[in-house]
């Protein structure tokens, strides 16, 4: 969860600085938000991707399962 937390940050702040500074779209701007940098990251994001990654994770898992035939899922929590 920690990787994928960190590539996605790492894309989003890559994305926005080509997208939001260099063309100037403004497509978001977190330049409110507390710890951000250059406006296009902060850490309330980054910890939502961290959360978000676990749901990414399983969901693959069932769609490799169900579409693909791989083997059923199992989880210790």
């Amino acid at each position: 969860m920690a990787a994928g937390a960190i590539i996605i940050t790492l894309l989003e702040l890559i994305v926005g600085t080509i997208v939001n500074i260099i063309l100037g779209w403004n497509v978001w701007d977190y330049s409110n938000l507390p710890g951000n940098l250059l406006g296009q990251i902060c850490p309330q994001f980054t910890v939502l991707w961290f959360f978000l990654s676990a749901v990414a994770v399983y969901l693959d898992d069932w769609i490799r399962y169900l579409l693909w035939g791989e083997k059923r899922p199992k989880y210790k929590f």
